[in-house]
């Protein structure tokens, strides 16, 4: 069963934030709803951490594990295929079932800051601008 870590891009404005939650949708149920469809069973994904509603991410990490084998590749365009434009998988790679995008996440942002540049353009966030 292989293990993975994504990186996502969001545009947040039309949900209630990262966690589910029952008075909408969130993105956190947006992802697990598109791997149930792709993995035919329940999968638990879990975030480096929460958005609140409205708040958008350029680089949120996420884990989980699915039954299904495929490439990193290839999960990226099957649940890009499941997923509104609002919200885009940018990249992922295989992960130990131990990874904790928490600990991960927390670790990169004490070691340097990135440039974020090539995510602003990315589609979450051109959607809503004036032609």
């Amino acid at each position: 069963m292989p293990s993975f870590k994504i990186t996502l891009a969001y545009d947040g404005t039309d949900y209630v934030g990262w966690q589910l939650q029952a008075n909408g949708v969130s993105i956190q149920g947006l992802l697990e709803d598109a791997l149930r469809a792709l993995d035919e069973r329940d999968v638990r994904v879990t975030g480096a951490g929460r958005t609140d509603a409205g708040v958008h991410a350029l680089g949120q990490v996420a884990s989980f594990t699915i039954q299904r084998a495929m490439t990193a590749g290839a999960m990226v365009r099957a649940v890009n295929a499941r997923l509104p434009g609002a919200v885009r998988v940018l990249s992922a790679e295989e992960a130990a079932e131990t990874f904790s995008p928490a600990r991960w996440m927390s670790r990169r942002c004490a070691r340097r800051r990135g440039s974020s540049k090539a995510v602003m353009t990315s589609r979450p966030f051109r959607r809503r601008a004036a032609s």
